[in-house]
């Protein structure tokens, strides 16, 4: 069984800095939720995606902790993907519903019911270290963060959630929106 098979980041600026890192496994329709689940939580991104048939389009996503009906970040990464790799993309399903999908060269946009998403609160603590530290699957209408350094000017670097990934998945290069490490 593959670690993963692709590693990108997902809302990057046009120069392809920063985003954020999406595990995407490719025809993983007879793989259990248990099995996806295991493979998030052995991860530790954010979300993983799971694109259990390329042909239609039909997804699921994990957070290390739990399975989400929808999440943005890993469908934004799924319709870059397909499209990237020569798959015509329209629309996604998830087990929210479905995902209409636009990807041009400037990126992948989806549109979804925001009925879909559960209020989060937002919880700011003081360091990179204390997002590291804090669980936030165990409580998962918090979204935590932290600046790696405090804004002096519009351009500075943004926050950050949960935890940076390891040196060496750390890409070189990026392209807008999304981008392959592997």
């Amino acid at each position: 069984m593959p670690s993963v098979d692709h590693v990108l980041r997902v809302f990057t600026d046009p120069d392809g800095r920063f985003g954020d890192f999406l595990g995407v496994y490719l025809d993983t329709a007879d793989w259990s939720d248990e099995l996806c689940q295991e493979r998030a939580r052995d991860r530790g991104f954010s979300e993983t995606v799971f694109i259990d048939d390329v042909a239609t389009g039909r997804i699921r996503i994990f957070t290390p902790a739990m399975k989400v009906p929808f999440a943005g970040h890993p469908a934004v990464g799924a319709a870059w993907l397909l499209d990237a790799l020569g798959h015509e993309v329209h629309s996604l399903t998830c087990d929210a519903g479905t995902i209409h999908v636009v990807v041009t060269r400037q990126g992948a946009t989806v549109l979804g019911d925001p009925a879909w998403i559960p209020g989060v609160e937002l919880r700011p603590v003081g360091s990179p270290a204390e997002v590291d530290s804090y669980a936030p699957w165990a409580d998962s209408h918090h979204y935590v963060w932290a600046w790696r350094t405090r804004p002096r000017v519009s351009s500075a670097p943004g926050p950050f959630c949960r935890r940076p990934a390891s040196p060496r998945t750390r890409p070189p290069a990026a392209r807008p929106c999304c981008s392959p490490l592997s």
